[in-house]
């Protein structure tokens, strides 16, 4: 898999998801990935308010996140495994600058 198709980014459209209120999602970015076993997969990452603090972050907030991206993507046909992670903007965009 080279890009996401655009069903999967149609499937991942923030206005589609069920998002709790807190931690506040500003967006939701999706890549291509390959698993460890060399299956196809989709590398996602919900990018949070840089406000967000920490007792925002419950086990129910990113359950519900983390439910509503796989429920969106297999209600549109996607059974790709969706790798979830969650970053501030500025964490998201610093991570490419790690060597």
């Amino acid at each position: 898999m080279e890009e996401v198709d655009e069903k999967v980014k149609l499937a991942l459209d923030m206005s589609k998801l069920s998002l709790p209120d807190k931690p506040v999602v500003e967006a939701v970015e999706v890549f291509p990935y390959v698993d460890t076993v060399g299956k196809d997969a989709l590398e996602i990452y919900v990018i949070i308010s840089e406000s967000t603090q920490l007792e925002e972050i419950t086990g129910k907030a990113v359950m519900q996140i983390k439910r509503s991206i796989r429920e969106n993507l297999q209600k549109n046909g996607i059974f790709l495994f969706p790798f979830t992670h969650f970053f501030t903007r500025s964490e998201f965009e610093a991570r490419n600058h790690v060597e």
